[in-house]
């Protein structure tokens, strides 16, 4: 089994969905985001007690909402005119609310393009964006990702 390499990840975004069965596809998206420096995807799950008087002293739990998020640094790519996968997720942040045509979620692709490695892909909000541009090294966008319907794993 390949041992996937967490540095080789780049983060694709897009307005508008990838095409049905093609999702795990780069060419499907607006454009690359970037290269992951580091990213991760968690998921909680909100537990409810559901204790009774049959139940005794336990405490017993039944599963409530799940909350899928995914927070990553990536270098960013800045080639002239290759800047779509940004502006999706910054679009999706800066949008006016009573503007009908701003977007209400953006698709991503997190994914190395290595037959049989693992990718991620879903939909989702953006959270938090932060842009870092440090003297003499490559500029970085720090994000966090909400996403909604949770993440779909499969290999490439």
């Amino acid at each position: 089994m390949p041992k996937d390499q967490g540095q080789d990840y780049a983060l694709y975004a897009s307005k508008a969905a990838p095409t049905d069965g093609a999702e795990g596809d780069p060419t499907e998206y607006d454009g690359l985001v970037g290269f992951a420096t580091e990213n991760s995807i968690s998921v909680d799950r909100e537990l409810i007690e559901a204790a009774n008087k049959e139940s005794g002293g336990d405490m017993e739990h039944v599963t409530g909402r799940r909350t899928p998020t995914i927070e990553g640094t990536f270098f960013l790519d800045v080639q002239y005119d290759n800047d779509a996968g940004q502006q999706a997720i910054l679009d999706e942040l800066n949008k006016d609310p009573g503007d009908s045509a701003s977007t209400e979620q953006i698709y991503f692709l997190l994914t190395d393009n290595v037959t049989g490695h693992v990718q991620f892909y879903g939909v989702c909000l953006t959270e938090t964006a932060e842009i870092t541009m440090p003297d003499q090294d490559m500029i970085e966008l720090s994000v966090t990702l909400q996403v909604q319907n949770g993440v779909t794993i499969e290999a490439t």
